[in-house]
């Protein structure tokens, strides 16, 4: 098996690779991608340095895992960083999604090749090669669910154990997998016996270890939250900030990859006669991604969706475990659907227009991305002055504006104004995502020329939203 662990995780974790630096070489990249690069650079080479420049608006584990790689001159500053760190994952998640195959039965090269189906499927192939978080957080949820399993079927202390060390890394990637991690934790403690000669209470103290672990990671993470930010519940908010997206319908096809590994879950549920960790995870990811599409009123995010995609493979293959429904059709067709269905929603999504976009930039035509934060930086960049980027919303324009001349508004943005190192202050219109609850804010009267210390040097539209950036001179007034 060893000759196909490497291959499966060079196959996949390559493909992620050369997709994310073919778009990188294209000067294309996510604002997901964006933000990790500029924390974990910023770390060691912004302002301020330290653990608040982490920021609390994105999961802390891919910011952590990027952190080394932000040590190399070649790498600083640029999202490379945050591809290089999902690539990585993308391929540990194949090994670990074909042996959870081939543990529930499967042959060891039927199981590399559907992992590699999972590889080369759009949705998890943009996310991989975009830089996305959630490709950490699947892989080690995929682990947590092998290693569940395994426990189920040897009683082996350790693997739940490890299990539950993996879902409380992944719940750090990802904050919606802490209630997968609980729901795992109620199966074990009320889930059916699989060894006769079980300790009746074996059950219920490893249930406990289990949820405090992926609890106890977590509340460490308020805690630090509370002490540099001085309010335990800050990354909510600011997560919530973060990811919002102005209202807008909701297509037909975007539920597609919703729906259909929730029916699986439940063809899995009914073939076996019992919940299993796949099942309850597969439901509680659907219920997240719907729910917050609802609450938001907003398209399901492709980051959403991420982990369907081998936790819908994990489900095909307990389907055939169990041979106790029409078992090859099903391990044909549902993959497929959900293949088709992740198609539609990648080139309908934001990455599917970066995707779009290069295509169009290889034919001769120019690409649209990001132009006005491009134009906007080199401008900044040409006054060689410190700048004040709100970097929970505009993390693009902070990471092409780069270190020295960023000084990340982490906290009230009009006290950092007011600092007399500031030269430049770059804002957006009061429309569009997050900007109300940040500058629009603080100065409601900017726009209208109302704030006597600034002067507009320059507009530049938003990408994707209907907002323009403006920058204005900090002039020296009097009681700024």
């Amino acid at each position: 098996m060893r000759p196909l662990r490497w291959a499966t995780i060079a196959g996949a974790g390559g493909l992620a690779l050369s997709v994310g630096l073919w778009l990188r070489s294209l000067g294309l990249f996510s604002a997901a991608a964006a933000m990790i690069a500029l924390r974990s650079s910023a770390v060691f080479f912004g302002a301020p340095r330290g653990i608040a420049a982490l920021g609390f608006d994105l999961p802390p584990l891919p910011i952590l895992l990027a952190m080394p790689l932000a040590t190399v001159p070649a790498l600083r500053w640029d999202p490379t960083l945050a591809v290089l760190v999902s690539a990585v994952a993308a391929g540990v998640a194949a090994w670990w999604l074909a042996g959870s195959l081939r543990a529930l039965g499967l042959g060891a090269a039927v199981s590399v090749l559907v992992a590699l189906g999972v590889a080369v499927s759009p949705v998890w192939l943009y996310a991989a090669a975009a830089g996305s978080g959630s490709v950490v957080a699947s892989a080690l949820l995929v682990a947590a669910l092998r290693l569940h399993r395994r426990w189920q079927a040897t009683g082996e202390a350790l693997a739940v154990l490890a299990s539950a060390f993996a879902m409380a890394l992944a719940a750090l990637a990802r904050y919606d997998l802490a209630v997968v991690g609980c729901a795992v934790s109620v199966l074990i403690a009320v889930g059916p016996r699989a060894r006769p000669q079980e300790p009746r209470d074996e059950r219920p103290a490893f249930a406990i270890a289990y949820a405090a672990a992926i609890l106890g990671t977590l509340g460490l993470w308020l805690v630090t939250t509370g002490l540099v930010a001085g309010d335990p519940l800050a990354f909510v908010a600011r997560a919530s900030e973060a990811v919002a997206a102005p209202p807008a319908s909701q297509p037909p096809y975007h539920v597609l990859l919703v729906v259909l590994p929730a029916l699986a879950a439940a063809i899995v549920a009914l073939a076996t006669r019992r919940a299993t960790g796949t099942v309850l995870a597969t439901a509680v990811v659907t219920g997240c991604a719907v729910a917050a599409s609802v609450v938001s009123g907003s398209p399901l995010s492709l980051d959403a969706v991420v982990p369907l995609v081998p936790l819908t493979a994990l489900l095909a293959g307990e389907i055939v475990a169990g041979r106790r429904l029409a078992a090859p059709a099903l391990a044909v067709a549902l993959p497929a659907l959900v293949a088709a269905g992740a198609l539609a929603l990648a080139v309908s999504s934001d990455w599917g227009e970066a995707h779009r976009a290069a295509l169009d930039e290889l034919r001769g035509r120019a690409a649209v991305m990001w132009t006005g934060e491009r134009e906007a930086a080199a401008f900044i960049r040409a006054r060689h002055g410190t700048v004040l980027v709100d970097a929970r919303v505009d993390p693009v324009v902070a990471l092409l504006v780069g270190s020295p001349l960023l000084v990340d508004a982490d906290g009230p943005a009009g006290r950092v104004a007011g600092h007399p190192d500031t030269d430049l202050v770059l804002v957006r219109t009061p429309t569009g995502r997050g900007s109300s609850e940040v500058t629009a804010a603080e100065w409601p009267t900017l726009y209208q020329g109302g704030v006597p210390w600034a002067r507009e040097l320059g507009s530049w539209p938003v990408s994707g939203e209907p907002a323009e950036y403006r920058l204005y001179a900090v002039t020296p007034v009097a009681g700024r």
